[in-house]
């Protein structure tokens, strides 16, 4: 079975289109038990209390936070 996996020149995206994959991949493997009024209570209350923008900056290409 041939895999189509789109590519974007000069950046780390990609589209994958296999549900599967995506689901064994970057699914997370518990299930979600929140609503969606908890779920964005909670990002909002992350960012506007927890992160310190003086010392902390977010980085889309690493998987954890970096100091500055």
């Amino acid at each position: 079975m041939h895999k189509n996996i789109y590519c974007m020149c000069e950046t780390d995206a990609f589209f994958e289109n296999d549900l599967k994959i995506i689901k064994d991949y970057y699914m997370p493997k518990e299930e979600n038990k929140k609503s969606v009024s908890e779920l964005i209570y909670e990002f909002l209350y992350f960012y506007v209390y927890e992160f310190d923008t003086s010392t902390m900056v977010i980085n889309i290409k690493e998987k954890w936070n970096e100091s500055v």
